[in-house]
Parts: structure tokens; sequence; C-alpha cells
């Protein structure tokens, strides 16, 4: 799969598509898991997000049973701040290979962002100086224009997409392509070779067979589906619990 970004999908055809999954959805206070996941699903399970090697979630928020508790402490401790709306790419790839062969249309996935990210629009990477020199603003000016350079393309694919408003100003890009394509959505790495991969908010293929849901706001993520592929999710060894539709997180 290409390194570049958003080089394996391309612009969905218009809205219709999402019309079901947002009348769906429940937004709060009502909605807590019906906010993430459309009802339609026999079962969803909960994933929650890989925090670094020195933190788990046991060690984190003590006071709480993470599989049985209501809801979420607030404000999220730190370590859970830093994974919100971030599945992370380890569990993204863990889960490709069970989703493929879930779906009959894997080389058909629908995906939808959150346009809020801030390293999606231009100007965003740009940096000012003040009180600079000459030199140094002359230096400035070429890093700004490399920015420019590696993050134009991304910044005319998000543009080139149709939009569809979401509660709270949850606006997502959507676009389309084959499963394997989410390993290209995000944007160039100023660390190290390749992207710094961002997963969607919304995938699902076009037969519905499963949908994946990362709230921004969530250090934990949704998978629905029927009761053999959750099994088989479970199977991964993620950090997961089983949850319902009727529960708050």
């Amino acid at each position: 799969m290409p390194d570049t970004a958003f080089s394996a999908v391309h612009p969905a055809d218009g809205i219709e598509h999402v019309a079901w999954l947002t009348a769906s959805l429940v937004p709060p206070p009502a909605g807590g898991v019906s906010f993430r996941v459309p009802h339609s699903y026999e079962e969803v399970l909960r994933i929650h997000h890989r925090l670094d090697e020195h933190a788990t979630w046991s060690t984190v928020v003590p006071n709480i049973d993470i599989r049985t508790a209501p809801k979420l402490p607030y404000p999220l401790p730190d370590p859970l701040e830093q994974v919100a709306g971030e599945l992370g790419d380890l569990a993204i790839d863990a889960l490709l290979p069970t989703l493929q062969r879930a779906t009959t249309t894997p080389d058909h996935i629908h995906f939808a962002q959150w346009t809020g990210w801030g390293d999606l629009h231009r100007g965003s990477q740009t940096t000012t100086m003040r009180y600079a020199s000459a030199i140094e603003q002359q230096a400035n000016d070429r890093k700004n224009a490399m920015r420019e350079r590696s993050y134009g393309p991304i910044y005319a694919f998000v543009e080139s997409c149709p939009h569809v408003d979401w509660w709270g100003g949850r606006t997502m890009f959507l676009f389309d392509g084959p499963i394997e394509a989410v390993r290209t959505v995000g944007t160039p790495s100023w660390f190290r070779q390749g992207l710094r991969r961002r997963c969607p908010q919304w995938w699902w293929p076009r037969d519905r067979s499963w949908f994946v849901a990362t709230e921004i706001d969530d250090p934990c993520s949704y998978v629905a589906g029927n009761d053999q592929l959750i099994t088989d999710v479970e199977r991964l060894g993620l950090d997961s619990a089983r949850v319902r539709q009727t529960d708050h997180w």
C-alpha cells in the first residue's frame, strides 16, 4: 500500500450513502453508544485505545472497572486524553484481515473523517515569526513553502470531497476506497519517513456488514457487526469489552 496520504482513495459520489447513518445515530444527551454506532447491528465491541508502554487503562483509572463502568471519568486523565480520537495503527492493522473476511464488498469501503483536524487545512501548518531577522524570516518562509508543497495535495483532496454535517460541528468529509486504503489516511510525518496515520471517524463497507466508529473525544472506538464478527475481533487480543446500544459508553 502506498505511503502517500489519501493516495488509494477517491472522493465519495455525493452524500446520499450516509443518510441511513446520520438518521440512526442519537446525539447527546440521549445517545451514548447509540451516538457512535447505528442501531441496526446485532453486537457492539468497545476497543480501548492503546496507551504508551508504561501505562494501562487499569493503572490510569484504577477506581473503576472499565468493562462495566457506566461512563468515562471526566475530565479524562491525561494518558486517555492523548489517545482520544485515535484508534491507532496497530489496532487498525490487526482489525483489517478480520473485517475484510466479514464483508462481500472489501473493495468498496465508505470512509468519513472529521474536518476539524487542523493538519488537514491550508494555513494550519504555517508558522509565523515576530521580530525575526531577514535571514530568519527567509528560512521560515522556505519551511512554510516546503510544507505547502507537501500538504497541498491533501488540502485539495479534502476540499474536493463532499461534506456532511453531524451533531456539534462534527462535519465529515467523505471518501471511498478498498479496505486496505485506510492505511493511507493521514498526513506526512515530519519526524520519520512515511505517514502520520489518522483513523477515520466512521468506516463501513457498502454491504453494511460491519461498522467502525471513533468519536473525536473518546479514548475508545467501536466495532459493530454480527456475533461471529465480534467474536473473531475479540480473539485478536485487543483490550475490549462488549457493550449494548443503551450503554453510556
